[in-house]
């Protein structure tokens, strides 16, 4: 009987151990197999992995990259790829970044994103973007942006920041370029013709890339390329004689300006027919007038103009206001010019004189340019544009004028604005002057009232 209670203690005491053990066990297994509870989040507390919770923790190829899922480049990399630059989720890219239709004064660009995106294009001359921001409205993947009222020349920078429909925002880092530049022409060429020599001067453009001129001369007609003829001079110098040639004939010569990274102008052009006695400076010879009527139209306003502040708006359809002394642009759209016409001649006309310079193509054939500086002296000076078809004949004439203003002196103006501020002073010391005097005779004519009034009161 005493060893009853010791079996049964023995019993209870093992059967405890063994519920313990089996607990023990259980909570283990519990924690190795927990089952995943599809949140969209990879708790890796709740030891959820790729392998046993695939729909929460991994890639799912949707576009996002998704750090609560544990999706990064190595593992989801159609997801998580690296945007082209600047800070922010990599969902999507900013690609195809292309400035096209760069003139003198406007450039559009356009750019794509992997996605429909909202974008705004940040810009100006300098990457502090101070100029204007320009915002889109709607989400799309292609997008376009028209920059106006740039400088001539002027360089530019821009940045693109875009976000989708998720709030995923990306950006394309800071990109800049320049807008439509020419190499100016010499000014005021001229040619003195001599006994078998013609001495040929001219004034260099002053901007800081220039490097000096070529000159080419043709018996036909003027060169309108730097390889159109020969070469008589390359150099920096402001004359040069052509001598040994043959009296009585004309000769034409284009001098174009080039710059350090050997760009060249479109042309300034001048001829000239030797003598056996040197007469007085002829005028440079025009192209042959047009014979009957003309073969097409083309307009002064067809032109576009434009110096350092952008495009000059015509006068009366005919007039280019302009400061004197400051580098003109004349331009044509490449489809405005009509079939027939196969050179572009600018001929501005100054006191007796004519000074010629010949169109040019850019590289991509939209426009014919000519770059040439105004007079230094205020005036109104004639400009014909000749339209000349393969045989050198004029097909078309455009007239118009250049009218040259004096930019007014600081001391001027400082002298306009004091006196417009004394006058204004003058007038308001008039009109309190006047108010006060009111005022005075106001209050005697109350007081004469008043009087009365007491009469009055005292006769009845």
């Amino acid at each position: 009987m005493k060893l009853l209670p010791l079996i049964i203690f023995t019993i209870v005491l093992f059967a405890a151990n063994n519920v313990l053990a089996i607990s023990d066990s259980a909570n283990v297994q519990l924690q190795i197999t927990a089952e995943c509870n599809n949140n969209g989040v990879c708790q890796e507390n709740l030891d959820e992995s790729e392998s046993n919770c695939s729909s929460d923790c991994g890639c799912n190829n949707n576009g996002r990259c998704e750090s609560e899922r544990v999706e990064h480049q190595q593992n989801c990399p159609n997801d998580c790829q690296t945007a082209i630059s600047g800070p922010g989720d990599p969902s999507f890219y900013i690609e195809n970044i292309v400035i096209s239709k760069i003139t003198f004064h406007s450039a559009d660009i356009l750019w794509q994103t992997t996605r429909p995106t909202q974008c705004s294009l940040s810009w100006g001359e300098t990457s502090e973007y101070e100029k204007e921001i320009i915002s889109e409205t709607d989400f799309k993947p292609d997008h376009s942006v028209s920059l106006n009222n740039l400088r001539v020349s002027g360089a530019y920078h821009f940045k693109i920041n875009c976000k989708d429909r998720l709030n995923f925002k990306n950006d394309s880092g800071d990109w800049y370029f320049s807008a439509l530049d020419l190499v100016p022409n010499v000014s005021w060429l001229r040619a003195i013709a001599g006994s078998e020599k013609i001495t040929l001067t001219w004034l260099n453009p002053e901007y800081a890339d220039f490097k000096g001129v070529r000159i080419v001369r043709n018996s036909n007609f003027y060169p309108r390329y730097i390889e159109d003829g020969i070469i008589i001079y390359e150099g920096a110098g402001v004359s040069f004689t052509d001598q040994k040639l043959q009296n009585k004939k004309t000769y034409y010569y284009t001098v174009f300006s080039f710059d350090k990274q050997q760009n060249y102008s479109s042309g300034a052009i001048v001829s000239a027919v030797p003598r056996e006695i040197i007469a007085p400076t002829p005028p440079p010879q025009p192209p042959p007038e047009p014979s009957g009527e003309e073969i097409v139209k083309l307009n002064f306003n067809d032109f576009d103009f434009y110096w350092e502040k952008g495009k000059i708006s015509l006068k009366n359809e005919k007039t280019v206001e302009i400061e004197k002394g400051k580098l003109l642009i004349v331009s044509i759209d490449y489809k405005k010019v009509p079939k027939v016409c196969k050179t572009i001649i600018a001929e501005l006309e100054k006191g007796k004189e004519y000074f010629s310079y010949i169109f040019e193509t850019d590289k991509e054939k939209n426009a014919y340019n000519a770059a040439f500086f105004a007079p230094e002296e205020q005036d109104f000076y004639p400009l014909i544009i000749n339209c000349l078809d393969n045989s050198n004949k004029i097909a078309s004439q455009a007239k118009g004028e250049i009218e040259v203003y004096k930019k007014p002196e600081a001391a001027l103006l400082y002298k306009l604005f004091s006196l417009i501020i004394f006058i204004n002073l003058i007038l308001i010391i008039f009109l309190i002057i006047l108010l006060l005097l009111l005022l005075l005779l106001l209050a005697k004519r109350k007081k004469e009232d008043s009087e009365k009034q007491k009469i009055s009161n005292y006769s009845n």
